[in-house]
């Protein structure tokens, strides 16, 4: 099937359709005229040249299923979202596969399969992280702290316990595309 045929209207479609089944007892029977063959082909070719589908255009789902998918994936809207807000993206983005591998699919099907990645896309809730609890308690508030009887008094294990967990701060602090609960899990 070409697009010509499973893009058109369904009339030209089913007027081809018609064409080529009215020309099948033509060719089966064995004493058929030039006249009928001749006929019966004249029907299918102008039925064919009325065939007017048009190339399903797939470059808009192709890319929110790919480029902008990963780009989308790096915001704070996707990996600060609610668990199940990601994974209906993740399910629409993967659902996107198939419609554009599917060599005859109708821009119905492409128009479907990017609505839903668009919409799924728009429910990402997630919002930036927020570090700055984080960036005083590993910076400010660990100098203050240090600087305090209950830090330089401590057992040696606590100062180390403490000391670690303002060390174990910065890697949230670099990452750019850090968590919220990455984030609150280091505070």
């Amino acid at each position: 099937a070409t697009p010509a045929y499973y893009n058109a209207e369904a009339a030209k479609k089913e007027a081809y359709d018609k064409a080529v089944a009215d020309a099948a007892p033509v060719l089966a029977k064995e004493n058929a005229t030039q006249a009928e063959v001749d006929a019966a082909k004249k029907a299918v070719d102008d039925a064919k040249a009325k065939l007017d589908g048009q190339p399903t255009n797939k470059e808009a789902l192709t890319n929110a299923a790919n480029a902008d998918a990963t780009a989308t994936k790096a915001t704070p809207a996707y990996y600060n979202a609610e668990a199940a807000k990601k994974e209906a993206y993740d399910k629409a983005v993967a659902d996107a596969a198939p419609v554009l591998a599917k060599e005859n699919a109708t821009p119905a099907e492409v128009e479907a399969a990017k609505k839903a990645v668009d919409d799924a896309k728009a429910a990402l809730d997630g919002q930036p992280t927020n570090k700055e609890a984080l960036t005083n308690a590993a910076n400010a508030d660990a100098t203050a702290t240090k600087a305090t009887p209950a830090y330089y008094n401590a057992e040696a294990s606590k100062k180390e316990a403490y000391d670690k967990a303002v060390a174990d701060a910065a890697p949230a602090l670099a990452k750019e595309n850090a968590t919220q609960e990455e984030v609150d899990a280091t505070k």
